[in-house]
């Protein structure tokens, strides 16, 4: 199953497009006004594909920019419309654990994902061998709260 990935949660814009667990195309830019369909185009590109081909689009809904995420998801709704294939929204802290355990982290792990303004969104994950479970929601704590965290020496991320 072809999937075109699309994450503008942060300032780092990324596509991507993956048949299974192979990645046949990633285009990164920290330009945040060059336009989705131009790197859209440049993924599809670089994976030798039509655009006929993608049967999912993934996209990051954060948290994160408010602009960035807004553009994904109206990119999204359009070329779902266009073209009738499967959406599906992934959160940036189910990323981070998803991550994290596939890097053998186990047990209880912390994420931390900037909120701007001196805050952090938090969250916190018991990761299995084989699963992965959120224990405390997405909320945001303050620069000094997210500093207590590492300095208690729980595993945290973002």
């Amino acid at each position: 199953m072809k999937i075109l990935a699309l994450e503008f949660s942060s300032n780092r814009r990324s596509v991507a497009i993956a048949d299974g667990s192979d990645v046949l195309a990633r285009v990164e830019t920290d330009d945040v006004k060059k336009p989705p369909l131009t790197l859209i185009d440049e993924a599809l590109k670089n994976a030798k594909l039509d655009p006929a081909a993608i049967e999912t689009l993934a996209l990051g809904i954060g948290p994160g920019s408010y602009t960035g995420i807004r553009s994904a998801i109206a990119t999204a709704q359009g070329w779902q419309l266009a073209r009738n294939i499967n959406l599906l929204a992934i959160g940036s802290a189910e990323v981070l654990a998803a991550t994290a355990r596939t890097n053998g982290h186990h047990g209880e792990a912390h994420f931390l994902i900037d909120a701007q303004r001196h805050e952090y969104y938090h969250t916190t994950w018991n990761l299995t061998e084989d699963n992965q479970s959120k224990t405390t929601p997405l909320h945001i704590i303050t620069v000094t709260a997210a500093a207590e965290l590492k300095a208690f020496g729980p595993d945290a991320a973002g």
